[in-house]
């Protein structure tokens, strides 16, 4: 055989090889898409997944997913509605690269309302958010995320002006294990009739986790996050109020031991409440002994819920969630979970003040988990409160209350007076130019300072 020949041959068997191997991860992509599908219903309660559509070609397919928001209002407007589309390039060459699939994808406001039409004028044709994915051959994602900047008028000369956003997001095939980073410039809010403007600036998040179970929400990681500036002034009887907070900075992070979840959180960053500068602000939070699959199943039946439709205009039967969540509400005390704000802390004037918390039942026994909740919480719950505070801020704090409500708030001169008299029952301790407090529920005692709380 000659050499023209062999290659000839060559060249039709790695095209068969080739088309065999497209037509192939074509179905996968297929099965994939619709495994996909059906998980994001359960991760996402709040949205119903409607119509869906899978048109699947040789070299590529198109999928289109529909999705509503909420539910119909008592007046019969229907709610908010979207379509996701993607046009999926079927490997093992796609976009580019070897993969087994690329797929392009947007988010489509669906023009119903008033509200709707803005946001598809704001956007135009792109929509507000899209994404490039390449999927690996064995199953996992890498996605590019992008929302364009656009203006929104939203009536009587307010706007919103949103400056964008883009990010990156890699996952498994099955989603249990993700790792994403999202930045932008921020947005702004002006409403000039009322003398209401918002700016929130730059914002970086970023972060890994991994799902307690496939298919659920929940998950343990790592948050790393920041925020430029959140500033807000507002107008009320020709006096302008500013809050601002700056140079802000998150972290999160959450474990699993066995089946209980645990994890600490710290939040600083420095501000401004009208002319009294913050110079520092420090928060730190924590949670022990959380039985993450019953808390997981406690989030899915409160979600399911209370974001079913039912009865148009009528709200969601309380009663009945309570009712369908308490197994789940103490077979989590069963373990002894515990919440805190260990500190908050706010620099200011060379002053600092600083309040905590914590709450938290002890573990209960099968038996005591078979009783009534309130019984449940009245023997174990146990709790504590402390704070301490600069005189000279509650003085400020007293002087601004009785110049807005003369009369009804003590001045200045009446809160040493007040405080005194605290001090001698016991309710609060003096420290110098300090004032603080203690109090605790610890096997139904409340206590105030070290005392027990009621009659002698």
């Amino acid at each position: 055989m000659n050499k023209p020949a062999i290659a000839v041959g060559t060249a039709l068997i790695l095209g068969a090889g080739y088309l065999g191997a497209t037509a192939w991860i074509g179905q996968q992509t297929e099965a994939r898409y619709r495994e996909q599908v059906a998980q994001a219903q359960g991760r996402l309660p709040f949205v119903t997944l409607g119509e869906q559509s899978y048109k699947k070609g040789f070299f590529s397919s198109t999928s289109s997913t529909s999705l509503q928001f909420g539910c119909p209002s008592a007046a019969g407007e229907p709610p908010a509605t979207a379509t996701i589309t993607s046009v999926i390039r079927h490997g093992p060459i796609a976009g580019g690269r070897l993969a087994a699939a690329a797929i392009d994808s947007q988010l489509h406001i669906d023009a119903r309302s008033a509200d709707a039409q803005r946001l598809v004028a704001a956007f135009g044709a792109a929509g507000p958010i899209s994404s490039h994915t390449i999927v690996a051959f064995d199953g996992s994602a890498t996605s590019v995320v992008s929302s364009p900047a656009a203006e929104l008028s939203l009536g009587d000369a307010a706007s919103l002006k949103w400056q964008g956003l883009s990010g990156e997001l890699d996952s498994n095939r099955d989603g249990t294990s993700v790792r994403y980073r999202f930045k932008g410039p921020g947005l702004s809010f002006a409403e000039p009739a009322k003398q209401v403007s918002l700016r929130v600036g730059a914002f970086d998040l970023q972060g890994d986790g991994q799902a307690i179970r496939p298919g659920g929400s929940l998950m343990a990681g790592q948050v790393h996050g920041t925020l430029d500036a959140v500033e807000l002034a507002a107008a009320e009887a020709g006096q302008v109020y500013k809050v601002a907070l700056h140079g802000l900075a998150l972290t999160s992070s959450t474990s699993l031991e066995g089946d209980l979840l645990g994890g600490t959180s710290s939040f600083v960053g420095t501000g401004s409440f009208g002319e009294t500068r913050l110079d520092k602000i420090d928060m730190k939070m924590s949670m022990k002994r959380l039985h993450a699959p019953t808390y997981q199943h406690l989030m899915d039946t409160f979600s399911k819920e209370l974001y079913h439709c039912g009865t148009p205009g009528k709200a969601p039967d309380l009663a009945a969630i309570e009712e369908k969540t308490r197994a789940d509400v103490l077979a989590l005390l069963v373990y002894g979970p515990e919440m805190s704000l260990d500190r908050f802390a706010v620099e200011s004037g060379g002053r600092t003040g600083e309040l905590s918390y914590a709450f938290g039942v002890a573990a209960l026994s099968e038996a005591e988990a078979k009783q009534p909740l309130s019984l449940v919480l009245m023997k174990h719950v146990h709790a504590r409160a402390a704070s301490r505070l600069p005189v000279a801020w509650l003085r400020q704090l007293s002087q601004a209350g009785s110049a807005r409500l003369p009369g009804s708030v003590p001045g200045p001169e009446a809160l040493d007076v007040l405080l005194d008299r605290a001090a001698a029952q016991g309710y609060v301790v003096r420290d110098g130019e300090y004032v603080k407090g203690e109090l605790s529920i610890v096997d139904g005692t409340v206590s105030v300072n070290g005392k027990p709380l009621g009659p002698k």
